[in-house]
């Protein structure tokens, strides 16, 4: 995603192929669909 895209809230936990993951939405300018991210990168970067 483009610099300037934030995690706007969490939506959904989910467990994909054993990895925990979580369903995000984006805030920003233009709107984005949500999207699976892994917790270990929010973890990195929250």
């Amino acid at each position: 995603l483009p610099v300037g895209y934030r995690v706007a809230s969490i939506l959904k936990h989910r467990k994909l192929n054993g990895v925990e993951c979580f369903e995000v939405s984006w805030g920003g300018e233009p709107k984005v669909r949500p999207s699976i991210v892994p917790a270990s990168v929010l973890r990195r970067y929250m």
